[in-house]
């Protein structure tokens, strides 16, 4: 019923960056696991507001490029499955 669904991004180095940022700044991990901690239908729309509010902050533009590569499911999984542990 469910196909997989295809990655839009280099799963790997997105989830590797995302990790990166979690462990040099206590904001984007408490961000990251407040995210990835909610349903599969609030990860969305929770990404998008703070990808929105990363870019009202004027945070740099790796960062804002990590947070939108959430968006991707296989991505969202697997950072997920690192910081929830």
């Amino acid at each position: 019923m469910f196909k997989k669904q295809q990655s839009t991004v280099n799963v790997d180095e997105a989830v590797a960056t995302l990790l990166r940022f979690a462990q040099e700044d206590e904001l984007v991990a408490g961000a990251l696991k407040v995210i990835l901690s909610k349903t599969a239908g609030l990860v969305k729309p929770l990404t998008n507001t703070w990808i929105e509010d990363l870019k009202k902050k004027n945070a740099s533009e790796d960062l804002i490029q990590a947070a939108t590569s959430l968006l991707d499911f296989n991505v969202a999984k697997k950072v997920r499955e690192a910081l929830l542990k």
